[in-house]
């Protein structure tokens, strides 16, 4: 467009008439949008800084779960997890050999509190 407005084409014709209240005239068009932008700092500021938040808000949704995820999957791939994982085999293994038993339960017990020590995703079995 400046190219244009230095040619000698009119920016009123262009539909270009005024910027915040300034008239365009093409010839100083840099400067009178550089004049605008700083006589409505704060409008400006505001509203880089509200787009700057939207992208980052945006970028921690889209990427956040995926960290989460992954750290889980890194967690639940550790030798304590894996120790939870074989405890709580070994406790509904005793619990369908004898139901009223209570060393099962002390079994069981054991590989929650590791469960929660280590962050470990709880283990679902068939019953």
């Amino acid at each position: 467009m400046l190219s244009q407005a230095s040619k000698g084409i009119s920016l009123g014709a262009l539909g270009l008439v005024e910027f915040f209240g300034y008239p365009l005239d093409g010839i100083n068009l840099y400067q009178q949008l550089l004049r605008a932008m700083r006589e409505h700092r704060k409008i400006t500021i505001i509203v880089c800084s509200s787009l700057f938040m939207t992208l980052l808000g945006g970028l921690i949704y889209v990427l956040a779960p995926k960290y989460f995820v992954a750290q889980q999957v890194e967690r639940d791939n550790s030798t304590k997890c894996k120790s939870y994982r074989a405890l709580e085999s070994i406790a509904v293994a005793m619990y369908r050999e004898d139901p009223n038993g209570v060393e099962w339960l002390s079994k069981a017990r054991e590989a929650e509190t590791r469960r929660e020590q280590h962050k470990c995703s709880q283990l679902v079995l068939d019953k």
